[in-house]
């Protein structure tokens, strides 16, 4: 839209005018001393560290879902509660907010609704480090909400739904296992029995599925960069190409994807 007239003149004036040797020095120094504050900020380097041992009673319920940023391992036991074998580390400002924090740090838990919830927060003050052993009873529902650590789960039985960015290994007798992972490796030892569902999705990883030497499923497997197979009933596939097929009934359902890397089906040690 045109502007008629002298304010049409007088605003083509103001947006053309050139800049003067004093209004640049002018500018090159207000925009050094207001970047000034942000260079001299100093990342936090300050650590303090605790191991301890907690144990959380979650009663007789059927779901148990973890949140966590750190490194995380969960073995399957023959018990009634949660034992948490905790090694933490709190990086902060100074070596005494890193001291105070990690010394009354502890995880938030709840239980409602016939589901216990164990969330490993960010401390009072500065960022969390470190791993944690968490040895609960075998046959619960397990969920687990991990951003960006490494999670190991071993000698489950209840069904398994993890979401994760980071690797991923797994080792559990489950009717279901379902594996959502952005981004990391994932290794999953199963016996793949009866009707039982595995279901995992990559984003950028690869996949490795160490399944029974007799296997019975209907099974679904596309990798980008292939599928590599040492099991005698599953077949090699190059690049992009897609596999489709049934070993033995059928009766146990695999569907393995990962959109960036590749899919390696091997026989699993044991029964």
């Amino acid at each position: 839209m045109s502007i008629p007239g002298d304010h049409a003149k007088h605003e083509w004036e103001l947006t053309s005018r050139k800049p003067t040797p004093e209004t640049l020095a002018t500018g090159i120094m207000t925009l050094g001393l207001s970047c000034l504050p942000m260079a001299c900020e100093t990342v936090p380097t300050d650590t303090a560290s605790r191991q301890w041992t907690s144990t959380v009673a979650i009663g007789t319920v059927a779901n148990l879902h973890f949140d966590s940023p750190i490194d995380l391992s969960i073995v399957g036991e023959r018990r009634n509660d949660v034992r948490l074998d905790l090694n933490l580390t709190v990086v902060a400002s100074s070596t005494t907010a890193a001291e105070e924090a990690v010394a009354t740090y502890d995880p938030t838990t709840t239980v409602a609704d016939n589901q216990a919830n164990i969330v490993f927060g960010p401390p009072e003050e500065g960022r969390l480090k470190g791993s944690v052993i968490a040895r609960v009873p075998a046959d619960v529902d397990l969920g687990v909400t991990q951003r960006g650590a490494v999670l190991q789960l071993e000698d489950m039985t209840g069904d398994i739904d993890i979401q994760n960015a980071g690797d991923i290994s797994i080792s559990a007798d489950s009717n279901l296992v379902r594996v959502r992972c952005e981004l990391g490796n994932v290794l999953i030892r199963s016996p793949v029995s009866g009707g039982s569902v595995l279901d995992v999705l990559v984003g950028v990883g690869s996949i490795q599925l160490e399944l029974p030497s007799v296997l019975n499923a209907r099974i679904e497997a596309q990798g980008t960069a292939g599928i590599n197979s040492t099991h005698s009933q599953l077949p090699n596939r190059p690049g992009n190409v897609p596999y489709i097929g049934t070993t033995g009934s059928g009766s146990a359902s695999i569907v393995a994807t990962t959109r960036s890397g590749t899919i390696l089906f091997t026989v699993r040690n044991g029964p």
